[in-house]
């Protein structure tokens, strides 16, 4: 199902005014967008009595002037009657298209241009900060990779900071059709991602593909894994379509990673390059014969770097714990990170079994906090902005082993305690949930804390 949703652009005379969504929110966390939301099925159709507002149609009228009100504490319709809107222009639209998310809207762009610029207030409970600023600002900002934004938002800094030369009017309408090529997003300027269709845990259905290097650099596709041939030419075809390639890396062994990557790189004849533990943990479970026909291997080490984008380098970063193997990348310019499954914007990571350990996962966890990256990127589920969701995830992991050690002192065995932890959790699932808490167990006794 496909909602329509509607979207404010205010603007007055050459400034326009921008929004940071809080990082804890569930869609689009963190990132810089206009004031908008959903229009309800219940909108009013009744009309405003003023000829701006009763241009377009009044459902969608309705719906931006209370979502303006309520995220940035201004009345459209008031101001409209006051004489302070110059013009209110529906200026394009969008539908979300279908890889990578779990719910889709058709969003209604329209340009709100005041007389004066008026005092707004963002909402604190979900924007982080609102502001004012000359339109060339927010361009130059976005071109650094210091925005973190949907297609839509990026196409409008764009335009209005550089309008075209023929003086036609900022006019949009971006929509992938269902059954195309795997769309290519870049919510920060210099990453790529691409939702591949793999086999993963549920409830994730796809594992990110990242497509890195400038156009001038080392070109490398990060973790494709396609989990079928349709899946695998559809994903063909949009890398060839933005260039040529020279590498395909791997972050670390698990097949949702890795899945047809060694066949692709036979296919477009370049190398696969990964961590040496990684590559040890492939052939121990896959075979040598994996790599089979492959260009070459190449075995990255962590600080090294692995390509440029936005003419920065971008290095490796050693992140063991959910796997031994496993490596981030991050621009110096730390714009944004690429964490694998440090994280997981759909499902819960699992942290134990042979290559696991709970005390490098928290250590990993840590580094990237510290390093402070704009943005984050998982393997499954959206960019998010900011360091927040890692920062959360390791105070959740550090509560989960206060509790597995208050179970334990009870007296309660492994299984008492999965009961007792995860009630409510599928059945399917709980075999991870108990290697979760081995994993935490046996930290805790390494640290000399169960005997206590």
């Amino acid at each position: 199902m496909i909602r329509d949703s509607v979207i404010a652009v205010p603007t007055c005379g050459g400034d326009l005014y921008v929004c940071r969504r809080q990082p804890g929110l569930l869609a689009f966390p963190g990132y810089h967008s206009f004031p908008g939301g959903k229009v309800d099925a219940d909108e009013s159709e009744a009309p405003f009595g003023h000829p701006l507002l009763d241009a377009h149609p009044p459902r969608l009228m309705r719906a931006l002037v209370r979502e303006f009100e309520e995220e940035v504490g201004y009345d459209i319709e008031a101001a409209a009657h006051a004489g302070n809107l110059r013009s209110l222009d529906l200026i394009g639209d969008s539908v979300t298209p279908p890889q990578g998310n779990r719910q889709r809207f058709h969003a209604h762009f329209f340009r709100v241009d005041f007389v004066e610029r008026p005092r707004l207030t963002a909402d604190a409970s979900e924007l982080a900060e609102g502001m004012w600023n000359r339109f060339e600002h927010w361009y130059r900002q976005d071109l650094r990779g210091g925005i973190i934004c949907v297609a839509p938002t990026r196409y409008i800094l764009q335009r209005l900071a550089e309008p075209p030369a023929d003086g036609k009017a900022l006019t949009f309408s971006l929509r992938a059709r269902d059954g195309d090529d795997l769309h290519l997003f870049e919510m920060v300027r210099g990453l790529r991602l691409i939702a591949v269709p793999s086999h993963t845990l549920p409830p994730a259905d796809e594992t990110n593909a990242f497509l890195l290097g400038d156009d001038d650099a080392h070109r490398v596709l990060v973790d494709p894994s396609p989990r079928d041939e349709d899946a695998a030419e559809r994903l063909r075809r949009t890398v060839d379509r933005a260039g040529a390639l020279h590498e395909i890396f791997i972050t670390h062994h698990h097949p949702d990673h890795r899945e047809r990557a060694n066949r692709l790189a036979r296919e477009w004849n370049v190398p696969l390059s990964m961590s040496a533990r990684t590559r040890e943990l492939i052939e121990k479970r896959s075979g040598a014969q994996w790599f089979d026909g492959v260009p070459e291997v190449r075995i990255r080490e962590d600080g090294e770097v692995l390509t440029h984008s936005l003419g920065e380098p971008v290095r490796m970063i050693a992140v063991p714990g959910h796997d031994a193997g496993q490596m981030a990348l991050m621009p110096d310019s730390r714009a944004w990170c690429i964490v694998g499954d440090l994280i997981q914007g759909v499902g819960t990571v699992v942290v134990g079994g042979e290559e696991g350990d709970m005390q490098l996962y928290f250590e990993s966890l840590q580094r990237i906090i510290d390093l402070d990256p704009a943005a984050i990127a998982p393997s499954h589920g959206t960019v998010m902005g900011t360091t927040f969701r890692l920062q959360e995830t390791l105070k959740h992991r550090r509560l989960r082993e206060e509790q597995v050690l208050g179970l334990h002192r009870q007296g309660l065995g492994l299984d008492d305690m999965l009961e007792r932890m995860y009630q409510g959790t599928p059945a399917a699932l709980l075999p991870l949930a108990r290697i979760n808490i081995e994993s935490h167990l046996g930290k805790l006794d390494r640290e000399g804390r169960l005997s206590v």
